[in-house]
């Protein structure tokens, strides 16, 4: 990690639209929306479609946010967005422990699985 300040044009350059954060795209303004979204989420102006529309992006660009390692120093007031900051953070573990029950449901037929100590070995 650098000791310098970091610029925004650093991690992304003016005719740049795209980053490659922790494995994932992220799209330049990716993070203003998510924080507009929430703004509109919150709004008690907005009508219950605006705001289902507005929670729909949140919830899509959560991924992009957790890769920009935002996560790291924030938390939200609002406790449906801070759920769904919550779980996406954790995803990972959610898709690993998914992989791992196919691949076992796969290579085992029904009622065939190992005991659980051998189970536990496939998954590190």
């Amino acid at each position: 990690m650098t000791t310098n300040a970091i610029k925004p044009d650093d991690i992304l350059a003016d005719a740049e639209n795209f980053v490659e954060l922790n494995g994932l795209t992220v799209r330049k303004g990716s993070i203003a929306a998510f924080l507009k979204n929430i703004d509109l989420f919150e709004d008690s102006n907005s009508n219950e479609t605006q705001k289902a529309a507005a929670l729909e992006m949140i919830k899509e660009l959560a991924p992009a946010i957790i890769a920009a390692g935002l996560h790291k120093h924030a938390t939200f007031k609002n406790k449906i967005i801070e759920g769904i900051w919550e779980c996406s953070s954790n995803c990972v573990i959610l898709k690993i422990i998914s992989q791992i029950s196919v691949y076992l449901e796969n290579k085992y037929p029904a009622g065939k699985l190992p005991k659980p100590n051998l189970i536990l070995a496939y998954s590190i």
